[in-house]
C-alpha cells in the first residue's frame, strides 16, 4: 500500500507493481470491481512474501477476497480505489440489475430507532427491507418510512424500497451478528423467511 494524498484519504492506493499490486475485476453492470489476488510467484519468486494465501493454499492460481472497490473518478486520481463492501452485499433481482444493499443500510445505520435494517431481494423483481426497531412497529413505523424515503432519493429507481416492503423483526428474534456485532446478511434473511415470502405475495 501506498499512502495516499490528505484530499483522498478515504481512498487506498495499491502498489502499481505488477508482482505485487492486485488484480480489479469488473463486477457486471456497475462500476464497482473485486480485488483478486493471482498466484504469480512462479513467475517472480521474490514476490511470493506478498501473497501468503497461497502458502496456506499452494493449489490455488487466484484468490477471490470478495471485497468491492470503486475507482476514483477525479483526474489524476485514477489509480486510487474506494471499499465498498462486499460481494455479499450485492443483490441481484430477477431482471439482472444489481442493488449494493449497503447504500440504504449504512444510511440507516445512525437512526436512532434502529437496532439494524437489512435489504433483501436476491433473485426478486424488487428490494425489501428487514428492519430491528428499538421500539414496538407502531410506535417508530411514520419515523422509520420518512428515513427510508430520504435514502429513496440518492438510489437508483431499480433499488428503492416501497412503503409495503417494510419487514419488521420481533422482539424475541433479534438479527444474527457475528462476534463483532455485524449483522449476517444470509442467516438474518433465513430467520426471517416467512414474513419476507409474505410481502412478495407468497
Amino acid at each position: 500500500m501506498l499512502i495516499v494524498p490528505k484530499t483522498h484519504w478515504s481512498y487506498m492506493e495499491f502498489h502499481p507493481s505488477p508482482s505485487l499490486s492486485p488484480t480489479f475485476e469488473r463486477v457486471a453492470n456497475t462500476n464497482l470491481h473485486e480485488l483478486t489476488i493471482h498466484n504469480t510467484t512462479h513467475t517472480d519468486p521474490d514476490s511470493a512474501w506478498s501473497r501468503p494465501v497461497f502458502e496456506i493454499f499452494p493449489e490455488k492460481k487466484i484468490w477471490r477476497t470478495r471485497d468491492l472497490f470503486r475507482r476514483c473518478e477525479d483526474p489524476g486520481f485514477e489509480n486510487l480505489w474506494k471499499f465498498e463492501g462486499r460481494v455479499d452485499d450485492i443483490l441481484v433481482l430477477n431482471n439482472a440489475l444489481k442493488v449494493n444493499a449497503l447504500h440504504l443500510e449504512v444510511a440507516l445505520q445512525s437512526n436512532p430507532l434502529l437496532h439494524g435494517s437489512v435489504v433483501f431481494g436476491q433473485g426478486r423483481m424488487r428490494c425489501g427491507l428487514l428492519i430491528e426497531a428499538k421500539g414496538a412497529r407502531e410506535e417508530v413505523f411514520g419515523s422509520v418510512w420518512e428515513a427510508v424515503e430520504e435514502v429513496n432519493k440518492g438510489l437508483p429507481e431499480h433499488a428503492r424500497i416501497q412503503r409495503e416492503m417494510l419487514v419488521f423483526a420481533e422482539a424475541g428474534r433479534p438479527f444474527v451478528r457475528a462476534a463483532k456485532g455485524t449483522i449476517v446478511r444470509a442467516a438474518t434473511t433465513a430467520l426471517y423467511e416467512k414474513e419476507i415470502e409474505v410481502v412478495y405475495g407468497c
